[in-house]
C-alpha cells in the first residue's frame, strides 16, 4: 500500500495539469502533510498542506523543463519508507540536463503520507543511516 501511494505521489508531481483537486491529493496525502525539500540545491524549502503541494509543483515546473522521478528501491521500517530514486530531466535555464540518484524518507499515518524528507543525492548506506536515526 505505501509503495503504491509513493508511486502515485511521484505521478502527481509529474502531472501536467495546472491544478490537482484536494480530493485527489487526499487519496495520497494527509491535509497536514509536510514536503521537506531543504536539502535540494534549487528552491530549498519545506511545503505544508495541499497549498504547499501546489506550490511545490509550481516550483518544479519553474525550475525544470522536463523532470521524471523513477523509484529504484523501497526500504520499509514501520511507518517510514526510504525511497531510493533516480531523477532525470532538463533545467529551464540553460536547458542543463540532470540524471541523479537520490533518496527520501516518507512517513505515513492512517494510510496517507504525512511527511516526505528529501535527503538529496546520497549513498544508500547514508540514506539507511538517516532512516534508522529517525526511528
Amino acid at each position: 500500500m505505501k509503495h503504491e501511494l509513493i508511486r502515485r505521489a511521484y505521478a502527481l508531481a509529474d502531472d501536467p495539469r495546472e491544478d490537482v483537486p484536494d480530493e485527489e491529493l487526499a487519496e495520497v496525502y494527509a491535509p497536514d502533510v509536510v514536503i521537506d525539500m531543504s536539502a535540494r540545491v534549487f528552491n530549498p524549502k519545506a511545503y505544508r498542506g495541499y497549498d504547499g503541494l501546489r506550490e511545490y509543483r509550481i516550483d518544479l515546473r519553474e525550475t525544470w523543463d522536463e523532470v521524471v522521478f523513477d523509484v529504484d528501491e523501497f526500504i520499509e521500517e514501520g511507518d517510514r519508507v526510504l525511497v531510493m530514486t533516480r531523477m532525470r530531466g532538463r533545467g529551464r535555464a540553460g536547458r542543463v540536463p540532470i540524471d541523479e540518484r537520490g533518496a527520501g524518507i516518507w512517513t505515513f499515518r492512517d494510510d496517507r503520507a504525512v511527511h516526505h524528507l528529501f535527503l538529496g543525492p546520497i549513498s544508500r548506506d547514508d540514506a539507511l543511516a538517516a532512516l534508522r536515526a529517525q526511528s
